[in-house]
């Protein structure tokens, strides 16, 4: 006599997506709003930045629930690690990241270029180092760049905290991604507020606070532990009178997806960078493209998204657009149109390799 079987398939895991910023975030938050939905079928679980005073940690903290984010800078790090040089510094992003668990990592106005130190540790190549002997960075404040947040996905999320007028600081763009700009950096840090231990009493902090300070290294004995991630709110109990009852129409904030057991090797990095592939690759490219179209020598420029590699912006490009520079464009308006298109296509271009790590496991 036949009988009926029942195929059971396993739920899809939610893609998690690790993005690094250096300043306002408005890629990141395009990235944010579109995370899962069918634009991006993935959570942003961890945010690392350069800069205590990007206002991306700010974005981040406004959401309900809060992204996990962490601060790394260059010039904190080489001088809380005495004899550590640049690879050690990228090495110890590249440790954080990994613990992160991501299956994918968006560059998102990463200011310092990524070594084969960081390169070769995402692609399993090298070891995880171990984490360094850091005091706790500990901002005195929260990041001081202002300005009002665009939408935030209103149906995932509760109204963000009204932010200050902007101010001319908070209105400043980056205007270059994945580019050598050390020098810039060291600049920036030094605006760092003074280093004070911030204390953590038994009651909770306040989470704009903890969110804009929280840091991985946050330890400052040598084994010091990886960055921790918001863990599932524990189920309040239920009578058992109530078992039976529907559920209230008061719904929490979803946790993040649960990280896999162990990294997944390699871990696709990709790059958002304002020129066409092979045109104006590194630092200031906007402004270089509109020297050059003044002089005559170009007539339009883009936007790319692609894979990193150690060669500056030479990896396979991803998704490709074209801008027109107009007669009578300033640098601002040709500015301006490229951010438009910008926060269209990283979503797109992470949504395109979290399409290719799908097909790779279904074959």
């Amino acid at each position: 006599m036949p009988t009926l079987q029942e195929t059971v398939v396993p739920a899809k895991r939610t893609r998690r997506i690790t993005v690094l910023i250096s300043g306002s975030g408005s890629n990141l938050q395009a990235l944010l709003d579109a995370s899962c939905t069918p634009a991006l079928p993935a959570e942003i679980t961890y945010v690392l930045s350069s800069r205590s005073n990007a206002y991306g940690l700010v974005r981040c903290a406004s959401r309900v629930p809060p992204v996990s984010t962490s601060v790394c800078a260059l010039k904190t790090f080489l001088s809380r690690n005495p004899g550590a040089g640049r690879e050690d510094y990228d090495a110890e992003v590249a440790r954080r990241v990994v613990e992160s668990r991501p299956d994918v990592v968006v560059l998102a106005g990463w200011m310092h270029i990524l070594s084969p130190a960081f390169l070769d540790i995402l692609s399993g190549k090298a070891a995880v180092p171990a984490p360094p002997a850091l005091g706790p960075p500990g901002p005195a404040s929260l990041p001081t760049q202002t300005e009002p947040i665009p939408s935030q996905a209103i149906s995932r999320q509760a109204p963000a905290p009204a932010a200050p007028a902007p101010t001319a600081a908070g209105e400043a763009e980056v205007k270059d991604k994945n580019a050598d700009v050390d020098a810039l950096g060291d600049k920036l840090e030094n605006t760092h507020f003074p280093a004070t231990t911030p204390s953590f009493p038994d009651t909770a902090p306040d989470p704009l606070a903890a969110a804009a300070i929280a840091s991985p290294s946050a330890s400052a004995s040598p084994s010091a532990p990886a960055p921790t991630f918001p863990a599932p709110p524990a189920p309040a109990p239920v009578p058992a009178s109530a078992s039976a009852s529907p559920p209230s129409s008061a719904s929490e904030p979803a946790a993040p997806p649960a990280a896999p057991p162990t990294p997944r090797f390699p871990i696709p990095i990709i790059n958002l960078h304002p020129a066409l592939p092979g045109a104006f690759d590194g630092a200031d490219a906007i402004g270089r493209a509109y020297a050059a179209f003044r002089a005559g020598a170009v007539a339009h420029t883009g936007v790319m998204v692609h894979r990193v590699v150690a060669e500056v912006d030479r990896g396979e490009p991803l998704v490709v657009r074209r801008v027109e520079i107009r007669e009578g464009d300033s640098l601002e308006h040709l500015e301006r149109r490229i951010h438009e298109v910008e926060h269209e296509i990283i979503v797109e271009g992470a949504r395109k390799v979290l399409e290719e790590l799908d097909r790779d496991e279904r074959a």
